[in-house]
């Protein structure tokens, strides 16, 4: 073969992204290109390369987004095209049970490209299993059988056309022939297989006199109840009946009032139990009970609607009692997690087996920094960066002692390890920030040593624990876990003596000092008796720290609430925050069909309304003429950690549900209260 692309042939599975396979998932993650069906989850299509084509073949019951011989043509397309590559086509299933895998397979045989069929757990298996229907029983049913109540005459056409095509290009001469509209009409009072054959024997001789060039399957007797959307055709109505065993139909949800009736006609049991179940193994799974004489109506009392497959036989009635996938708390909602992808995973899984679908979907990437980069209060004397949009300052050099600066080409100052002994408190202020702080500082030949002596703060619960994954342990947590919390608790151990001296001694060199204190009450002296109160009590019962010697450990787009609470404190940026440029078609309809967002920062907030391609901060009218998001684009209601992020969202017209503290436990317990209220 040449170096064509290869081409994987694989099955995604029923629905739960739990059953797709190892296999299918590692290529799924080095896949150039994803040629995916409609059916396939969100949640697999998120298990994707990120820089992966994705390219959406998806087919609805009526309506084909690309037809069967496009597909095929589109597979060797890219395999010629993209030389080396690994084109991926993921199709809902199995790619050989009903998925026309092997129609794919043949024209890249055809084509000399090289391919690989990678099984899926079928549907026809898992589904039943997931409502608690076994397929096989001892003493009730020893064989299944799958049939296919999809196969349809206009697609039976298709492929008919495009063979004869195929083999008029070659000048070949078939002799079969097609039963065309009027055939089929002749056959309406055929009851049997033999009576329906020999009206076929008839048509194709008069087709042969005219040298007709065509091929044909028996259809199934006609008197459909919708012959629009087709007529299943080569079902063996009277084998069928017959057979003793299970009966599993795919697909045939528009046509299972037909397929009901002519299995009576033949001589099933009407009694015969079957079930509906509707989207298997996904959170929107429904089983639905019937006999095969009350299929037609249930299916319309009911609403049963694609997708979903039909169960017949004996083996149903254990479903009443093996039912094992219980109606969870979260169960028939989608949400959508905006967590960074390496965060993300913690709360999507609790959300997932409480039920939910989750569509994961960062809106923010961060990136470790090659080296910390030093910044201060927004009003010392500031240096632009270049490439960062960083603004770093030089501290006066008094109050914390000699500094090894490094300035770059691109003017960002680099922070130095060796200047870790001018502190004496480092205050992290998220998970990104502990994790990049150690790994730079495990990059520059130090480790945990030289953290020796030092106390550590924490914003909140989340990055305390995330430290202790390092063995360290936090000697400060704020109750209110923010950045405001974080610096007043700091605040209340500051030794204000500390500062006076350091005043006293700029008033010896002729520096001004007018307003170097700081109130946090918003007055510009000291007068204020509530800070008083407070210095008086740390004084007496806390052990005092030096404001100057405390490091801020913090992202690029970190505010100054803390450098406002603790200005003579230092600030190192150890990662920088990125937001999500732009997000694929699939997502954006995945979204759309959400029933609400979960957010954990402001920035995921202010970038998931802009990738929705909503107004930064005029919102467009919705449905009932009020500001507030396009009901079409994304859902309305959030779940929210922290009062910043929830006041953020409010500003874009969400509805806010806030959890009661700021952790991941606290947010998950608040989304199924909310739910378990609102079903």
């Amino acid at each position: 073969m040449e170096n064509f692309g290869k081409v994987y042939l694989i099955g995604a599975g029923p629905g739960d992204p739990g059953l797709l396979t190892l296999r299918a998932h590692a290529i799924l993650q080095k896949a150039d290109v994803v040629v995916y069906d409609r059916l396939v989850s969100p949640a697999i299509l998120g298990m994707c390369n990120p820089s992966a084509k994705m390219v959406d073949v998806g087919k609805m019951p009526t309506h084909h987004k690309v037809k069967q011989s496009e597909i095929n043509k589109l597979l060797v397309k890219f395999a010629i095209e993209m030389k080396g590559a690994n084109i991926a086509r993921l199709k809902g299933g199995d790619p050989f049970v009903f998925g026309r895998g092997g129609e794919e397979a043949l024209e890249l045989v055809a084509a000399g490209v090289e391919f690989e069929v990678v099984p899926g757990v079928t549907s026809a298996i898992a589904v039943p299993a997931y409502a608690g229907i076994p397929v096989s029983h001892r003493g009730i049913a020893t064989s299944f059988h799958i049939v296919t109540g999809h196969e349809k005459l206009d697609e039976r056409r298709e492929v008919i056309d495009e063979r004869r095509k195929t083999k008029d290009e070659r000048g070949e001469v078939s002799s079969s022939v097609i039963l065309e509209p009027q055939a089929i009409e002749s056959m309406q009072s055929a009851d049997s297989i033999d009576e329906r054959r020999e009206a076929i024997d008839e048509r194709r001789e008069t087709k042969d006199e005219r040298s007709a060039t065509s091929s044909f399957v028996i259809p199934a007797k006609a008197g459909i109840s919708q012959p629009s959307s087709g007529e299943p055709v080569g079902l063996d109505f009277e084998s069928l009946a017959r057979c003793p065993g299970t009966l599993i139909f795919l697909m045939g949800i528009g046509n299972m009032d037909f397929i009901a009736h002519r299995l009576i006609e033949c001589g099933k049991d009407p009694k015969t139990p079957l079930a509906f179940i509707e989207k298997g193994t996904t959170p929107f799974q429904r089983t639905v009970m019937a006999t095969l004489e009350t299929a037609g109506e249930t299916i319309v009392r009911e609403h049963v609607t694609a997708p979903a497959i039909t169960i017949m036989g004996g083996v149903v009635e254990l479903g009443k009692s093996l039912a094992w996938k219980k109606n969870l708390p979260l169960s028939g909602k989608r949400l959508v997690v905006t967590r960074a992808a390496k965060q993300s995973s913690g709360i999507a899984s609790r959300l997932t087996a409480l039920g939910a679908e989750v569509i994961e979907t960062p809106m923010i990437e961060t990136r470790t920094l090659e080296n910390p980069l030093l910044a201060c209060h927004p009003e010392q004397n500031v240096v632009e960066s270049k490439d960062l949009d960083l603004q770093c300052s030089i501290k006066s050099m008094d109050s914390i002692g000699t500094m090894c600066l490094q300035i770059d080409r691109n003017d960002r100052i680099h922070a130095d390890f060796n200047d870790l002994k001018n502190f004496d408190i480092l205050a992290f202020t998220s998970t990104n920030g502990v994790e990049s702080f150690f790994k730079q500082l495990f990059a520059a030949g130090y480790d945990v040593r030289v953290l020796a002596g030092k106390k550590i703060a924490s914003v909140g619960k989340i990055t305390e624990k995330k430290l202790l994954e390092y063995g360290i342990r936090c000697d400060y947590v704020p109750e209110d876990h923010t950045g405001e919390g974080l610096g007043k608790l700091l605040r209340s151990y500051i030794d204000d003596r500390t500062l006076a001296s350091s005043l006293q001694t700029k008033d010896e060199r002729g520096e001004s000092r007018e307003n170097k204190f700081t109130c946090f009450h918003d007055r510009a002296d000291q007068s204020c008796t509530e800070c008083n109160d407070e210095r008086g009590a740390s004084s007496e019962s806390k052990d005092l720290i030096d404001e100057s010697r405390i490091l801020l450990l913090q992202g690029n787009l970190a505010d100054d609430t803390l450098l406002k609470l603790l200005p003579r404190a230092t600030r190192w940026i150890v990662y920088e925050t990125l937001p999500v440029a732009e997000l694929p078609e699939w997502k954006r309809e995945a979204i759309a069909k959400a029933d609400a967002v979960v957010f954990a920062s402001t920035s995921a907030v202010e970038n998931f309304v802009k990738a929705m391609s909503c107004e930064h901060s005029a919102l467009s009218e919705n449905a009932h003429g009020s500001k507030g998001q396009s009901p079409d684009l994304i859902p309305h209601t959030s779940f929210c950690i922290g009062r910043m992020t929830e006041a953020t969202a409010r500003k874009h017209n969400f509805e806010t549900i806030t959890s009661d503290e700021t952790t991941m436990d606290s947010l998950v317990k608040k989304i199924a209260e909310y739910y378990s209220q609102h079903s």
